[in-house]
């Protein structure tokens, strides 16, 4: 079961995690990530994401998806490289989709194999002429992607990264109780009260493990759901629940995000919390940026985390897990740095944030500061790595 208390403040991750580069350093020992994310009706994922990644300093950033959105990924970010290749992680996100009846593979992304091409570059399955499986790698699922992980135990796994708002929780935490994987015990014990399509408001399902009910007027089967709400109410239960039932770490977002990991035998239990030092992060596309920073930082620490590994899966995992929190935050200072320099409290030489490039009185910030688009974040991810890099 889900842990019951609830879990202290998330420490200062972010230093832990940026290792300043060395003069023995390359690009490949820097880290590789490959971004699987956009669609050709909506390639902005792609676009901003690429671009996040690369801006944290990793070696190298592979995409692999449409060939006209590759086209503008390299018209917007030229170092971004197309294509299959080794990495060290992987992020599947927007641009995927569950298919028309619910079942089988995210459609998605143009890439030779569909999402056997994202399994195949984690490590999930070997690929063409590979005799076994490799090891896992970090594999990082956002948005459209996340209903992968339902029915599939290729992808569930230590290695495994979900990122869902509460919709997407409530929507995945829907699927899971519909495959069998939970129950409504679950659900009701966890204070995530599910409830019946088509009851009244309030209604709320008894206490069993069967997938539908009778609907309110009697005529129907309806499947039993869990709103949006109740997640947004219980989002800790929400995510050690989720991370218990698909054995991944969960990255819940929101203006605090909670990060928990499936129960372990021994001292390894993770659960974090990290509040967001700006509220302007609640922008389309925030979330495909948070899902490239966390995965460029799994490619940047992939020795740490395969050399726990090798040790014991869980302690690996949670590592992954400080790793997420460490994204998080860094997501978090890049919104507020840019929230601050729209609204005239920094200047783009890296001024501090209330303080005058020319030395004149500190400007007063408007408390909410300024409004950011998804791509202003990723502008100032540099100044914020820079900021916590460790020496």
């Amino acid at each position: 079961m889900p842990h019951a208390t609830a879990p202290a403040p998330a420490p200062e991750h972010l230093p832990r995690f940026l290792p300043a580069p060395t003069a023995r350093d390359h690009k490949y020992t820097r880290g590789v990530l490959t971004v699987a994310t956009g669609s050709a009706q909506f390639p902005g994922a792609a676009l901003i994401g690429t671009e996040a990644a690369a801006r944290v300093g990793i070696g190298m950033v592979r995409y692999v998806g449409a060939e006209s959105v590759g086209r503008l990924v390299l018209a917007r970010t030229p170092e971004v490289v197309l294509g299959e290749g080794r990495s060290q992680a992987v992020v599947a996100g927007s641009g995927w989709a569950v298919p028309a009846d619910g079942a089988g593979e995210p459609e998605g992304p143009a890439a030779p194999d569909g999402f056997e091409t994202v399994l195949e570059a984690s490590g999930r399955i070997p690929r063409p002429g590979e005799a076994s499986k490799p090891r896992p790698l970090p594999l990082v699922l956002d948005a459209g992607a996340i209903p992968a992980i339902v029915g599939d135990d290729r992808v569930g796994d230590w290695a495994t990264v979900l990122t869902p708002h509460a919709g997407e929780a409530a929507d995945l935490l829907s699927a899971l109780l519909d495959a069998g994987t939970i129950t409504t015990e679950q659900l009701t014990g966890a204070g995530l009260s599910p409830v019946c399509a088509g009851a009244g408001p309030g209604d709320t399902a008894p206490g069993d493990s069967r997938p539908d009910r009778t609907a309110a007027d009697g005529s129907d089967t309806a499947p039993i759901t869990v709103p949006r709400a109740a997640v947004e109410s219980e989002p800790q239960a929400a995510a050690a629940l989720l991370a218990e039932a698909t054995g991944s770490t969960v990255v819940l977002k929101g203006h605090t995000t909670h990060i928990a990991t499936p129960e372990h035998d021994g001292p390894m239990d993770s659960a974090f919390t990290v509040t967001a030092p700006t509220t302007r992060l609640a922008t389309a596309g925030s979330g495909d940026v948070l899902a490239a920073i966390i995965g460029a930082l799994l490619a940047l620490n992939s020795d740490e985390i395969q050399e726990a590994r090798a040790y014991f899966a869980p302690a690996a995992q949670e590592i992954i897990a400080m790793i997420a929190a460490a994204g998080v935050e860094l997501h978090g200072l890049a919104a507020l740095r840019a929230s601050q320099a729209l609204a005239g409290g920094a200047a783009p030489n890296g001024a501090a944030p209330n303080e005058r490039a020319d030395g004149d009185a500190p400007a007063e910030l408007p408390s909410a500061g300024a409004p950011i688009l998804a791509a202003d974040i990723t502008r100032f991810v540099p100044q914020v790595v820079a900021e916590n890099t460790r020496a």
